[in-house]
């Protein structure tokens, strides 16, 4: 392309000197005529060239980009290769650890959740009910028919507080048994995974770094807050659930029975446990999913470690030597096409 390029250089000025008089014998109008056309026909040639070298510079640029990355995975495969496999092992055990006891963790912190506020949540109900269903307006040992006008709207107000109250304990009961999952979790020691993925070549390290950045920050901010939306539900509070009850019972004229009571007592009981269960399946599945992520990750490690062992140091010498040669062919290329463009 540069003979080329110069080339067409050397015949457009010579047309342009010429044209200027420059060569005496060669001055009748028909030769300016066609130094004329010459010049005008030589002039998109020369734009053409350097158009080309423009394109072509760029998809040489793209070449050393890649043959740049290539030479990055190389380097990284002495500081993969001499990582102690036994270390790797080890922390890949206490990640299938950590799996299980969460799992484990998981099932038993929901069960005694969904017992202890189902227990609070009784308490509450029950006392309102002996308050304004067998007090002492009522014939002991026998409930009344119902809850009339006069006392409706206070039974509704001690109901609402309740509500509030209760919501607020379900939030304290699941901090405790997902503060402990996130113990657990905090047993990986985040410093030797990010180690690890220091040995890779810098376009995977980063992508790996905000992977599992993204993922510890999420699970660390679920888990410390279980009033966060999760993946199957919004967490409305559990008293606006209720609210159109609530409403219906404020404006009615006739009495609240017990009847109705027990049954939105048992209402509340079911959106307890549904709620207990929903977000301690998300969350356990938020952590084992990434603990998943974290395993093919050291599985990946220990694949590239056996595979590297094997290279041979010549043929380890070969490849670098291939990749040198290949980017200075394209720097020769390249600052030839320099030439060009400038």
């Amino acid at each position: 392309m540069n003979s080329y390029f110069t080339s067409l250089k050397e015949i457009n000025v010579f047309s342009r000197n010429l044209l200027s008089g420059d060569y005496k014998a060669l001055e009748s109008p028909e030769i300016q005529q066609s130094a004329m056309a010459l010049e005008c026909n030589v002039k998109p040639c020369l734009e053409e060239v350097k158009s080309s070298a423009i394109r072509l510079n760029k998809l040489v640029q793209n070449c050393l980009n890649g043959l740049a990355k290539d030479k990055d995975v190389w380097s990284s495969k002495p500081k993969i290769s001499e990582v102690s496999s036994t270390g790797v092992m080890e922390d890949l055990g206490t990640i299938t650890g950590c799996h299980f006891k969460v799992r484990l963790l998981g099932s038993q912190h929901k069960s005694r959740a969904i017992e202890v506020a189902k227990e609070s949540w009784n308490l509450r109900i029950d006392k309102l009910i002996e308050k304004y269903f067998y007090g002492v307006k009522g014939v002991k040992g026998q409930a009344k028919q119902g809850i009339g006008f006069a006392e409706k709207d206070r039974f509704n107000r001690e109901l609402d507080s309740e509500l509030i109250s209760q919501a607020e304990s379900l939030d304290d009961i699941l901090k405790e048994g997902l503060y402990t999952i996130l113990h657990e979790v905090e047993s990986i020691e985040i410093e030797k995974v990010q180690n690890y993925i220091a040995l890779f070549d810098e376009e995977q390290k980063l992508s790996l770094e905000q992977k599992f950045r993204r993922v510890h920050d999420e699970i660390r901010t679920k888990l410390d807050d279980p009033a966060l939306s999760c993946s199957q539900i919004s967490m409305i509070e559990i008293k606006s659930i209720f609210n159109k009850i609530l409403e219906e019972w404020k404006k009615r004229l006739t009495t609240i029975s017990l009847d109705e009571v027990a049954k939105f007592n048992e209402s509340v009981a079911q959106i307890i446990e549904r709620r207990i269960v929903l977000i301690f399946d998300d969350r356990v599945s938020l952590v084992t999913d990434a603990l998943d992520e974290l395993v093919d990750f050291y599985n990946t490690l220990l694949d590239r470690q056996k595979r590297y062992h094997q290279e041979m140091t010549m043929q380890h010498k070969a490849e670098k030597e291939w990749l040198d040669k290949q980017r200075e062919e394209l720097e020769k290329i390249q600052l030839a096409l320099g030439e060009i463009l400038g």
